[in-house]
């Protein structure tokens, strides 16, 4: 029995070792081999969502915001389940579908890097990661592979349990000069109002 334990112990240590390598490797590739054009990025706002469909709905509102506030074209990136639904909401000018469940998962690795490809296609005056509860820090990466000047993030969000650790917290920060904390003693929705004043720099109306 103890040494059944000790091995599981060692299993879930190199399977940690094995994330944190795949998202340090995410990023290295994201930053250090994609040489970027002068081309002035496309006047819309990309927002990264990976997160359920009743997530998605209670941000209803803060995708709203963003348009109203900031006067561009909202174009989302989010699972392809989520398309019809997208589409209804009538917010969005555009929807770029990606299958989040294998992605999320490193032994597709070869599936993440071909997502980075296609989300390298895309550009914006503005590159927003919004909250996903539980994810890994793929999202992050996403974010940089999005042609962009301004790109934003939340940092030091409980919720986010996979993160791997300082370094990678470290590589985060270098990498996004714009990073708001998620406050854990409010709302989600609260956050989300913070976070929309931050992108836009306007106070919501009362």
């Amino acid at each position: 029995m103890y040494l059944l334990k000790k091995l599981k112990c060692e299993l879930k240590s190199i399977k940690r070792l094995i994330r944190q390598g795949s998202e340090i490797a995410d990023f290295v590739f994201c930053k250090l081999f994609w040489e970027r054009s002068g081309k002035e990025p496309a006047g819309v706002i990309v927002l990264i969502h990976n997160s359920s469909l009743a997530d998605f709905k209670s941000s209803l509102p803060f995708f709203e915001r963003l348009k109203n506030e900031c006067k561009y074209p909202l174009v989302l990136v989010g699972d392809s389940s989520i398309s019809e639904l997208v589409a209804a909401s009538g917010i969005f000018d555009g929807f770029t579908g990606v299958d989040f469940k294998r992605i999320n998962s490193h032994k597709y690795w070869l599936c993440r890097w071909k997502t980075l490809m296609k989300l390298r296609e895309l550009s914006a005056v503005k590159a927003v990661q919004c909250f996903t509860p539980g994810k890994t820090g793929f999202e992050d990466c996403m974010l940089l592979a999005v042609k962009s000047p301004e790109k934003y993030v939340f940092v030091d969000n409980f919720h986010n349990v996979q993160r791997s650790g300082t370094f990678y917290e470290a590589l985060r920060v270098k990498f996004f000069d714009k990073a708001l904390p998620y406050r854990l003693e409010l709302s989600l929705s609260e956050n989300e109002n913070n976070y929309a004043t931050f992108i836009t720099g306007k106070m919501p109306e009362r």
